[in-house]
């Protein structure tokens, strides 16, 4: 009996000896073998850019889990700017009367995508512009309405509707004037400017060609040095959002017809 649990105990022993030999074999393996490495992945938000002709500023959201780097063809009229995981673009005026694209090139390890980017051509001018377009000046501050806060921009903003008016206009009377969206546009422009009560005055407008207008105004007031926000209105015939409208501010105070000297 006694014999025989020797041999039990002396056979546990071996086989604990064993495993334990197994276990540091299997750590040495380990060893050697080359931590697991998550395979490279790159994807992007968008596949093409479509820029106007007056150029402007895009992003791209590029996904991945390596350093990637973007690169374009040696133009001039494209700008690449990388910032964390977005790549801005940004696309200069195309003065050409042709389209022009080219194709950006993203890379990360082995892992390419490209991202085209179209842009529009300049208009070719037309024989039957400029054209010069008749308007009226809505008189709001006659029924106690001025433009408001939301007007807090440079340039033109185009009204096509009673409730972007609205946006704008503040009326202190209940007064709010009434306007044929369907037969006119409203084109308000806004600015700022160093004077005492700047009055801007619209003293002509153009249709420059197929989908491109300007408005031209004058501004009346004394320089002091402060600056006052200003903002002047003219009614035109129907125009789309989609147009193009250059504001043209005008310095003819000299002129014998010029609204100021009427005005005051």
């Amino acid at each position: 009996m006694k014999k025989i649990l020797k041999f039990t105990a002396l056979s546990a022993v071996l086989l604990m000896l064993a495993a334990v030999l197994v276990s540091c074999n299997d750590r040495d393996k380990n060893k050697d073998e080359p931590p697991f490495e998550e395979a490279p992945f790159l994807s992007l938000d968008k596949a093409l850019i479509v820029a106007k002709a007056e150029g402007g500023l895009f992003s791209i959201a590029v996904s991945s889990n390596r350093d990637w780097i973007a690169t374009a063809e040696d133009v001039e009229w494209i700008q690449l700017t990388k910032n964390s995981d977005t790549l801005f673009v940004a696309v200069s005026e195309n003065l050409e009367f042709s389209e022009r694209q080219m194709a950006i090139k993203i890379t990360a390890e082995n892992l390419t995508e490209y991202v085209l980017v179209n842009q529009d051509a300049t208009e070719e001018p037309d024989s039957e512009y400029p054209v010069e377009i008749s308007f009226t000046v809505p008189a709001f501050w006659a029924i106690f309405c001025f433009w408001g806060r939301n007007l807090n921009h440079d340039g033109i903003t185009i009204i096509n509707s009673q409730e972007q008016m609205e946006n704008y206009l503040e009326c202190s009377r209940d007064t709010i004037p009434q306007i044929d969206f369907s037969q006119y546009t409203l084109l308000v422009a806004s600015g700022v400017e160093s004077a005492i009560l700047p009055l801007a005055v619209p003293i002509a407008f153009y249709r420059i060609s197929k989908n491109k207008y300007s408005l031209e105004v004058t501004l009346c007031g004394s320089l002091v040095g402060v600056n006052v926000r200003w903002a002047a209105a003219a009614l035109v015939p129907k125009i789309s959002n989609e147009v193009r409208v250059e504001l043209v501010i005008v310095d003819d105070a000299f002129s014998d017809y010029h609204p100021c000297r009427i005005l005051f």
